[in-house]
């Protein structure tokens, strides 16, 4: 496995990294990591409500259930009622994503450009990132499908079930 994620020998993983281990911990490289799991997340919480809904289950109840959920996605608690709200006109009472890191203006172009940086800094140290690029993947046909100014809440009806 460290062989998919890792072109040098095994036994030169630790001097590999011993060279510049300030660089490997720097602001901008953990700002990176935010902005690729953010990405992840918006996905698979569009994903997972789109799935509820097409199986007929209540949204508030299945919202409610997932929010505390162990693992709970910082995500899908604060944009999931929007989404709710997008795809079923229900209101899901939540907590503003106001001082998490989430933010409440940003459009899937947003999160496109975000995950353009990641994977061209991924690709200079030649780490695969199969769940960044398949997010980036699915956020491009939603905008094509949405157009440039959408939401990012508003991916969810690029889930939708036809």
């Amino acid at each position: 496995m460290v062989r998919t994620y890792y072109t040098h020998p095994v036994s030169k993983v630790p001097e590999y990294f011993a060279q510049e281990p300030e660089k490997l911990r720097s602001e901008p490289n953990i700002t990176l990591i935010i902005r690729l799991l953010k990405a992840i997340h918006l996905c698979a919480a569009a994903e997972a409500i789109s799935v509820a809904k097409h199986l007929g289950i209540d949204l508030g109840q299945f919202y409610k259930l997932c929010v505390d959920a162990a693992g709970g996605s910082i995500m899908f608690r604060e944009k999931g009622p929007q989404m709710i709200h997008t795809v079923s006109g229900k209101n899901v009472n939540a907590n503003s994503g106001v001082g998490n890191g989430v933010g409440s203006a940003a459009t899937i172009r947003d999160f496109i450009d975000g995950l353009n940086e990641v994977l061209k800094a991924a690709q200079k140290v030649q780490s695969p990132l199969h769940l960044g690029t398949a997010a980036r993947n699915l956020l491009l046909l939603a905008e094509r499908r949405l157009g440039k100014e959408a939401r990012d809440f508003e991916a969810i009806k690029f889930w939708e079930w036809a």
